[in-house]
């Protein structure tokens, strides 16, 4: 069955138009106002999409996309509008969540490969909801089990967690399915953060919550269009706007999980600095987590070292110097100590198993 699709637009012309050449591609609804297109959301099964002119009499595009948030989270928001006005667009991703912005008049193919794309997006995102939701359902399961014997309440324990760090693996792979070089970040980033806490002496549990953080701690850039994310130019503000968006969407996707360790926290903290300049909290000192300051360095060190879209690899050099020169005032100084004294073991285990990075001579 064809996705739902809403279009809301005061025009009527328009609206035709749309439905002429989208109507053998999704099943298409259309509002001529805002407030027509929220009553109809109401009433009607969840979209998939919905659609919205940004100039409209009464309820504007942003004001509807808003509610429309409100009503359903998981529809994926499109704005079609007919200026350039950046600071009415940041609104509009701050109150709508807006996934992608479309320029009027805008074509049929170019609309149709929008739709087809948030489409996409919105299936991910109902697969992620299913995923978290039997998460949550299980942990909740261990929660009414603790009346039990201690015996087999361990048992069960260890079979649930088990089932979370899977949960967890499967969300790496719906990552490394939209983008593959964000997944293998993620690896190498969980492999070196490992190492530092285990060169810190953290316990066992604390160092398995930073892996299974680590593993998916960009995992809020799959709101983020993949033309964004892979652009081999400068991002303009929007574009920058919405990658530093994704801590913060990591921890809205993770915070209903009762997992047994602070991942949600540690992810939507991995982007923090010790002196407040980081985002999206702009946290200070101790309030970001240990595991986090770690996730932090290994990081910075991961992306320095990687080619990415837009630049070259700057060298492990260039890394160790950039967090050895900030130890203190944006890095935790006893995470970059183990980090300067683990890379300069010339047997690293890290090297060895890492052979994309390179090393200054």
């Amino acid at each position: 069955m064809a996705e739902k699709i809403l279009l809301v637009d005061d025009d009527k012309n328009i609206l035709a138009a749309y439905q002429r050449y989208l109507s053998d591609k999704f099943t298409v609804v259309t509002a001529e106002s805002g407030e027509e297109g929220i009553t109809t959301m109401k009433k009607q099964e969840p979209f998939a999409v919905v659609v919205s002119d940004h100039r409209m009499p009464g309820m504007d595009g942003i004001q509807f996309l808003s509610l429309a948030r409100q009503i359903a989270p998981y529809t994926v928001r499109i704005m079609l509008t007919g200026y350039a006005d950046t600071d009415r667009v940041i609104s509009a991703i701050n109150e709508g969540n807006v996934f992608h912005f479309l320029t009027k008049p805008c074509s049929s193919h170019v609309l149709v490969e929008a739709l087809r794309k948030a489409v996409e997006q919105y299936r991910l995102a109902i697969t992620e909801r299913q995923m978290s939701n039997e998460a949550l359902k299980r942990v909740q399961f261990e929660k009414s089990m603790k009346k039990m014997a201690e015996e087999k309440l361990a048992k069960m324990t260890n079979k649930l967690r088990s089932t979370i760090e899977s949960t967890i693996q499967s969300m790496a792979v719906v990552i490394e399915k939209r983008d593959p070089y964000t997944a293998n970040h993620q690896r190498r980033v969980a492999k070196l953060a490992v190492a530092l806490a285990k060169g810190m002496g953290l316990e066992e549990e604390q160092i398995k919550g930073l892996q299974m953080a680590a593993t998916i701690h960009d995992i809020g850039k799959i709101c983020v269009p993949a033309e964004i994310l892979n652009k081999p130019g400068i991002l303009s503000d929007l574009e920058f706007a919405m990658i530093r968006s994704h801590p913060e969407i990591g921890y809205e996707i993770l915070k209903m999980i009762d997992f047994p360790w602070p991942i949600e926290q540690i992810i939507v903290q991995h982007h923090e600095r010790l002196d407040g300049s980081g985002y999206p909290r702009g946290l200070l000192g101790e309030e970001i987590l240990l595991p986090a300051r770690i996730l932090t360095v290994a990081d910075v060190v991961e992306a320095m070292t990687s080619h990415r879209p837009y630049r070259q690899a700057l060298g492990l050099d260039n890394a160790l110097k950039e967090i050895s020169q900030n130890a203190g005032i944006l890095y935790d100084e006893k995470v970059v100590d183990v980090c300067l004294k683990f890379f300069g073991k010339k047997t690293s285990i890290y090297k060895l198993q890492h052979p994309h990075i390179r090393y200054n001579p």
